[in-house]
């Protein structure tokens, strides 16, 4: 759709068009808002490490505007995940609002449990780590 910036067109009830982000690039923003803020790295410091303003990253991360390919690795390489990562789960979540679970991010807790597994040295211990903590999330069996 030219000139929609990765939106589609939507028909509200008086028929009127719209245009609203698409659920891939809502995905991939949110992706993107969450490993930033695992990293503790603020709007600012990416933007500056991938040459755009902190008000392009809030674009990106709301989907409001598709982050082209080159950029899309740039943003991969700071935040230290292959570009695949911001695509994991978005298949899953084609049909569905994107977001509900994004508070889940904001809270303390989650960054602080983050920020302590990137800190475990070794990819092989921290896979191990997922697998106990997997294991611990799992519904008991009564």
């Amino acid at each position: 759709m030219a000139g929609t910036k990765g939106h589609q067109k939507n028909n509200n009830i008086q028929g009127e068009t719209r245009t609203s982000p698409d659920p891939i690039d809502i995905h991939v923003g949110l992706r993107v808002r969450e490993r930033r803020k695992m990293l503790s790295m603020s709007q600012s410091s990416l933007g500056d490490i991938v040459g755009v303003t902190f008000q392009q990253i809030q674009k990106y991360e709301r989907g409001t505007n598709r982050i082209g390919s080159s950029r899309l690795l740039r943003v991969a390489n700071a935040l230290d995940v292959p570009v695949s990562y911001f695509f994991e789960g978005a298949a899953n979540h084609l049909q569905e609002p994107m977001g509900a679970d994004s508070s889940l991010y904001d809270l303390e807790e989650t960054q602080e449990l983050v920020s302590v597994y990137y800190g475990i040295q070794g990819t092989f211990v921290r896979k191990k780590m997922m697998t106990i903590i997997e294991l611990l999330g799992q519904p008991r069996s009564s």
